[in-house]
């Protein structure tokens, strides 16, 4: 039945009780043993109000509007390294119940935001602000426990008395705080001032269920349970030197001393030894700034330094903002050299590789990227790269059956099928391009688009019956996924 003016979506409800659960607050730590707290048994109350279907759908809606209300950053490279370091973290969560996709928010706000369904977004600037891996780790750690504990859903129930126009309006401060924090929580104030303290002590329990289950992941994932306190004392120490200014994410995130040294206390409780990976993190970080950042600031900043001053990050950095100038000759020699240094890297070697592609050497970057699929075999990053190189070498049919092959063993990401269509296409199979193009409507959300490309499939005179059989339970597959989202 579709949702009436008087019900308010999923969504909305969403943003609505986002808004009241502040994902850090101060708090003191369980008394329960520190390495193996006690945990709720999940689903026992929050199944009666959000059950695991409702929230993966609710999670499909929610990564619509994210994709069209905030600015996405689209990069393949620093996504590869993100995705990588988010299935490190969930091979070592439990109740993982969903797909969790891992967005990285063009914003210089240092902040971060956990969505229903699995949804991990994190702003350029709090990736800019870590210092290491595991600091960058223990954000992810931390939004990942708020969705496997499933405090959405028993925030939800422990909240329904909100009315409609309460719901509304916490919807808007939501969308006016995107952006500036101050001004959403200020909008949002008078809407849930009757249900403050409530959501209040609610949310400090989830927050101590974050706090043990995001350091338990970063431990067994050989990444410092320490470096959430690490993180937070940095922030809370620049706060004090930048005229008082917080930071986006200490504004929804608080951070007392006390809170500080009680998480930091508990971490030396973990013990072992933990190794993060800091070129590729550096790497990374380098990239980052490199895509955000006016490139001539970064070229006259490096024209600067001594030589000898420069390490890889700061040469990678430079390198990137050189292709964005269009200095490609001098940005491929900076890029050869750290290639000779680190052959095996897969963020230099794809970045080197598709430099080359662009200056019009499609050989000697498919030369690279088939040697590196031969030390990293189904990487979807290197797949792609290395299709991509081929079409632009005209040669479609082999980047056809790559990424043919590719899909058929399930890397079926929505950059992917785009792909492989556009392969498709350009290689003569007009039914595989349609048939993938449907394939990737349907992963972002669009399913009428979906359903018209499985429609132009379906009219090609080039598939046999069980292709026909296939696309048609495909069709049906489309055209429920629909309604559900419209009752949403």
């Amino acid at each position: 039945m579709a949702a009436s003016r008087q019900s308010p979506s999923l969504l909305k409800r969403w943003l609505a009780f986002l808004a009241t659960i502040p994902l850090l607050l101060p708090c003191t730590l369980a008394d329960a043993d520190p390495l193996f707290p006690e945990l709720p048994t999940l689903g026992e109350t929050s199944s009666r109000s959000l059950t695991i279907e409702q929230e993966r759908r609710l999670g499909h809606e929610a990564l619509n509007e994210i994709r069209q209300k905030l600015p996405l950053l689209q990069d393949p490279i620093t996504q590869a390294y993100l995705d990588g370091l988010g299935a490190r973290l969930l091979a070592n969560a439990r109740h993982v119940r969903f797909d969790f996709r891992f967005l990285i928010i063009d914003d210089p706000a240092i902040n971060a935001f956990a969505a229903p369904g699995g949804i991990i977004a994190i702003n350029t600037g709090l990736i800019k602000a870590t210092r290491n891996e595991s600091e960058l780790a223990a954000v992810i750690a931390h939004e990942i426990a708020h969705v496997t504990q499933r405090h959405l859903a028993r925030s939800l129930e422990h909240g329904q008395q909100f009315g409609v126009p309460s719901l509304l309006v916490a919807l808007g401060a939501i969308l006016a705080g995107i952006h500036d924090p101050a001004l959403g929580q200020a909008a949002l104030a008078s809407t849930v001032a009757g249900n403050a303290q409530r959501q209040l002590n609610f949310s400090r329990a989830n927050e101590r269920e974050a706090d043990d289950v995001g350091m338990r992941i970063l431990a067994e994932s050989g990444l410092d349970p320490a470096a959430m306190a690490h993180f937070f004392a940095t922030l809370s120490r620049s706060s004090h030197t930048d005229e008082g200014k917080l930071p986006a994410l200490l504004l929804t995130h608080p951070a007392t001393g006390e809170r500080i040294a009680e998480s930091a206390a508990r971490a030396a409780q973990y013990g072992g030894r933990y190794r993060d990976d800091s070129l590729r993190f550096a790497l990374f970080k380098a990239r980052i700034s490199a895509l955000t950042t006016p490139p001539d600031l970064l070229i006259e900043a490096y024209a600067d330094t001594p030589p000898h001053a420069t390490d890889a990050a700061t040469r990678y950095r430079t390198a990137i903002a050189m292709l964005r100038a269009g200095q490609t000759p001098t940005a491929l020699m900076l890029l050869r050299a750290l290639h000779r240094a680190y052959p095996n890297d897969t963020m230099l070697t794809v970045t080197l590789a598709d430099a080359l592609s662009s200056a019009g050497r499609g050989s000697e970057a498919i030369t690279l990227l088939r040697r590196l699929d031969e030390l990293y075999p189904e990487q979807t990053l290197v797949v792609t790269s290395l299709a991509n190189a081929m079409l632009s070498s005209g040669d479609a049919d082999e980047a056809y059956a790559l990424l043919a092959r590719h899909t058929r063993y399930g890397h079926d990401q929505a950059t992917t099928l785009h792909l492989l269509a556009r392969a498709a296409a350009a290689a003569g199979h007009p039914a595989t391009s349609h048939e993938a193009l449907a394939r990737y409507y349907a992963k972002i959300g669009d399913f009428a688009a979906a359903k018209q490309q499985i429609e132009i499939t379906l009219q090609q005179n080039t598939i046999d019956e069980t292709a026909r059989a296939r696309l048609l339970a495909e069709k049906a597959r489309i055209e429920q996924a629909a309604r559900l989202a419209a009752m949403e």
